[in-house]
């Protein structure tokens, strides 16, 4: 090149020394050709990037290992029992080779199909609310109650021949269902109370009597209900009247007994008379047991087997006996009676007998010796010749045609809710009672029954089959071409 230097700038001022200049670098290995000044400086030049490189070959799969032969299998264990629901069964090792196989458990015949299952019982209902508390026997008996009524100390007397005006349906039903609940409040106070002294039971006594009475106007107003809608729920109530009844009287005497030292009670009103008193059971049978009437002494004689004909009754533990009379049946007298349906017959007042022990009452039913109850009653259907009427039931019907009435001796029975004969023989006394000669106990009566044409035609068949022609040949021979 010419004497300027390479770096310097063209068009500088002539005559100026220029500046000294650093000492020049040394020059690189390969210096790039100098580039003419009107062009741009190229970009620097960029290392070229590698080819890329192909993909190595992929590796050739492993040969397949050569199976090596199994060892011999164990002989097999003997058939073991099935494993127990309860117990976990043995988990494998993952190293260990698998157990080798067992036989199948024996399979267990299937079960038979279980019985379908009754269905549930409907639910319970909610006990009823309680009661309220029970009055004291002082408050109860200071109530003004509804039952002051003429009582009734005679037998009931015929019927009229004319029908009665029926009263009205709710009348003797309400009648019947306020002398139920008095008699069942009654037994509640008494039962809780446990004992009273005799003034106390000569008090509860009175007011039995006017139950009582009440009790018999009911049953004479439903007797004229017959046939109505209102008979079957008024002869209900007085069933269960009549029921209370007996159980208050029941009551009375247990309290009454507790409160004498079990000692003889005797308690007499105008509808009830009651006697107990407390026997060892060998003197059960040394005398009769007592109640006095308006009429005549009622008697009981029992026989020394009596206990044996009552389950459950301890031979070595006092018995209570209890013999009470009401003026009046407690039970309905109306309708048919063993099949005789006449309207006109009259019956005794009512005599119950009762044995109890441990204030328990003791079911008395086919002893081996009759029990002998008197029953005052005074016939009332003499015919005009003064014949007396037949005791028990006529053996035919030539029997029962000589005979104006007859007088038999009927019991309660309270299962079947009627008067019945069966178990009891009729007995005239020695001074002109009746005797009702029984197996069992409960409450007794007289009826005396009519002898007319008709209600022989109504007994027909008690007599062997005998037909009305022929009784009509009895009652007159002179019929005998009819």
């Amino acid at each position: 090149p010419s004497g300027a230097p390479s770096g310097a700038p063209s068009g500088a001022p002539s005559g100026v020394p220029p500046p000294p200049l650093p000492p020049p670098s040394p020059p690189p290995p390969n210096p790039p050709p100098p580039m003419p000044p009107p062009a741009p400086l190229p970009p620097a030049p960029q290392p070229p990037f590698p080819s890329p490189s192909p993909p190595p070959p992929p590796p050739a799969p492993p040969p397949p290992p050569v199976p090596s032969p199994p060892p011999p299998l164990p002989p097999p264990p003997p058939p073991s029992p099935p494993p127990s629901l309860l117990q976990p069964l043995p988990q494998p090792s993952p190293l260990s080779s698998p157990p080798p196989p067992t036989a199948p458990p024996t399979l267990s015949p299937p079960a038979p199909p279980e019985a379908p299952t009754e269905a549930r019982p409907p639910p319970t209902p909610p006990p009823p609310p309680p009661s309220p508390p029970l009055l004291p026997l002082s408050d109860f008996l200071d109530q003004a109650w509804p039952f002051d009524r003429p009582v009734v100390d005679t037998p009931i007397a015929p019927m009229p021949a004319g029908p009665l005006p029926p009263p009205s349906p709710p009348a003797a039903i309400a009648t019947a269902a306020q002398v139920e609940e008095a008699a069942s409040t009654l037994v509640s106070i008494l039962g809780a109370q446990g004992d009273i002294d005799e003034d106390t039971a000569q008090v509860v006594t009175n007011l039995v009597s006017n139950l009582i009475g009440a009790q018999s106007d009911s049953l004479a107003d439903i007797t004229t209900l017959q046939g109505s809608p209102a008979e079957s729920v008024a002869e209900d109530e007085a069933s269960e009247a009549a029921d209370a009844i007996a159980r208050a009287v029941m009551q009375l005497a247990a309290a009454a007994a507790v409160g004498s030292g079990n000692e003889l009670v005797e308690l007499q009103s105008a509808n009830l008379n009651l006697t107990t008193e407390a026997r060892e059971p060998l003197e059960l049978s040394a005398r009769p047991v007592v109640c006095n009437t308006a009429d005549e002494p009622v008697e009981v004689q029992m026989p020394a087997s009596i206990l044996q004909a009552a389950p459950g009754a301890d031979a070595l533990l006092p018995v209570s006996v209890v013999l009470y009379t009401t003026a009046t049946s407690l039970h309905s007298t109306a309708g048919s009676i063993d099949g005789r349906t006449s309207s006109n017959r009259s019956l005794s007042q009512s005599v119950s007998f009762s044995l109890m022990q441990g204030g328990v009452e003791l079911s008395i039913s086919g002893a081996a010796q009759p029990i002998n109850i008197s029953v005052p009653y005074r016939p009332v259907l003499i015919n005009a010749d003064g014949e007396a009427p037949c005791v028990g039931t006529p053996a035919n019907a030539t029997a029962a045609a000589l005979c104006p009435s007859t007088v038999e001796c009927y019991f309660w029975n309270a299962t079947l809710a009627e008067w019945s004969r069966e178990g009891c023989t009729t007995l005239a006394g020695p001074e002109g009672g009746y005797t009702c000669s029984c197996d069992h106990l409960t409450e007794f009566v007289i009826f005396e029954f009519p002898r007319t044409v008709a209600d022989l035609f109504a007994t027909l068949p008690k007599f062997n089959g005998i037909s009305e022609r022929a009784v009509q040949c009895t009652l007159d021979p002179r019929r005998s071409w009819w």
